[in-house]
């Protein structure tokens, strides 16, 4: 009993995966929204801006030291309670 459910279940998901495959298109004829017309920028290039940003750096350097802090403290405190 329970294999023949694994077997029909095996077979609606395959169904279904290949009728996605064979229906999906790459756009929609109408764009759902205004942003998604727009050309997106490379990821590499922002992410080197964001390395050369001065304050970026700051906030994330204090972020990573109050993190820091915090799991430090949070270990200490394990430990004692």
């Amino acid at each position: 009993m329970a294999e023949e459910l694994i077997i029909f279940e095996a077979i609606l998901t395959s169904v279904t995966h290949i009728a996605t495959l064979i229906g999906f298109r790459g756009k929609p004829k109408n764009p759902p929204s205004y942003i998604s017309e727009m050309t997106r920028e490379n990821f590499w290039l922002s992410i080197k801006q964001l390395i050369k940003h001065k304050n970026y750096i700051l906030v994330w350097l204090s972020f990573g030291f109050i993190i820091g802090s915090f799991h430090g403290i949070v270990n200490v405190l394990s430990f004692i309670v």
